[in-house]
């Protein structure tokens, strides 16, 4: 047979119904032949393929037809060829498309992991400032409940006294009502600053008046820790 009518890989064979081979090309191999069932079930008008081993354990698909040979008499027409290069093609593609998805995978977790965390980022410095502001605005409250308390236990004592006697306690209770006030109304502040509702304005302070009326506001709650 000319080599064209084997190339690629094909090989075929003319075998009689009891499997007998009447003519064949130069590269088959007879093992991978269909077997005599197989035989028996292609017809004309009805041909099958048929999944075979070659010798060395290669997949082949042939393609098994009846057809009419000389004086009318039927002959199988076998046509096969290795299905090896295609089983390994899906065998890669497989292996690729597993490592592909584990690598998207694993993309996937870090990149949202990392975008989680980028975009939390701020929502975590948000709620850290609000629990120290929290924190702070809890001390400075703190400081005046203290004095105002302890200068009412004072004026409390001293019921029998002149009020006249218990002015500066007086204007302790006062002045620190004033300073709670003050806090409060910094804090409604702060909240519209972070609603961006409010502007900001800076105004200087008379650091040396503040430090001479904590040193007075606290010399009582100094005593009282001695």
């Amino acid at each position: 047979m000319p080599p064209a009518l084997t190339a690629g890989g094909y090989f075929f064979a003319f075998v009689r119904e009891d499997g007998t081979i009447l003519a064949k090309s130069a590269n088959i191999d007879e093992v991978g032949l269909a077997g005599l069932k197989d035989i028996e079930n292609a017809s004309p008008d009805d041909p099958i393929f048929v999944d075979t081993k070659s010798s060395d354990g290669d997949n082949l698909r042939v393609y098994v037809r009846t057809i009419n040979g000389p004086r009318e008499r039927p002959i199988v027409m076998e046509v096969g060829r290795s299905t090896e290069p295609e089983r390994e093609a899906l065998r890669r593609l497989v292996f690729i498309l597993i490592a592909g998805g584990i690598v998207g995978l694993t993309l996937s977790i870090g990149g949202g992991y990392w975008l989680a965390g980028y975009a939390l980022k701020p929502i975590k410095v948000a709620m850290g400032k609000q629990q120290e502001f929290v924190a702070d605005a809890s001390h400075e409250l703190r400081t005046p409940l203290s004095l105002i308390r302890a200068n009412a236990e004072i004026l409390k004592r001293e019921a029998d006294r002149q009020a006249g006697t218990n002015t500066e306690s007086l204007q302790d209770i006062i002045s620190e009502t004033d300073r709670l006030a003050i806090l409060v109304s910094r804090m409604l502040t702060l909240a519209r600053a972070d609603s961006g509702k409010a502007v900001m304005e800076a105004a200087p302070v008379d650091m040396g008046g503040l430090a001479q009326d904590t040193i007075r506001e606290m010399r009582l709650l100094a005593a009282d820790k001695e």
